[in-house]
């Protein structure tokens, strides 16, 4: 869209598993399985397709393109006249369905996030937790 922009923000999305799942080898309940740098281009495509995917999922509840991280440029109420780069998650119609905080998206609608919003994809375990670079 031409309101995507690459943010300026450090944003990150910290990999968890679900403390209801069974711990794996990897790691256990509430470990850290991986540290995703996402800001260092303007969008970020999720799903299974490898040859497509910036964020590649395995999970077989999930699809080839599943959703997409998309910054933004949009008007900043704080400060009028200027633009603030924001990120926003978009279902792109899988099966399975994309979830902020536990709540289901609609498919093809941009979300906003905020900082420590809980993204989960389908049926997996994982859970993707929104957090700047400086975050505690």
């Amino acid at each position: 869209p031409p309101e995507a922009r690459v943010p300026l923000t450090r944003w990150r999305f910290y990999v968890f598993r679900k403390q209801n799942s069974v711990p794996s080898q990897k790691g256990g309940e509430g470990d850290v399985l991986e540290v995703m740098h996402v800001s260092k281009q303007s969008a970020y495509l999720i799903g299974r397709d490898r040859n497509i995917a910036d964020i590649p999922v395995d999970h077989l509840s999930l699809s080839k393109q599943h959703a997409v991280l998309q910054y933004r440029a949009t008007p900043d109420s704080d400060n009028p006249g200027k633009l603030k780069c924001r990120p926003y998650l978009m279902d792109l119609g899988s099966t399975n369905g994309t979830f902020i905080n536990g709540i289901r998206l609609e498919e093809a609608r941009y979300y906003e996030l905020k900082k420590r919003d809980v993204i989960t994809l389908g049926h997996s375990s994982r859970e993707y937790v929104l957090l700047t670079e400086n975050t505690t």
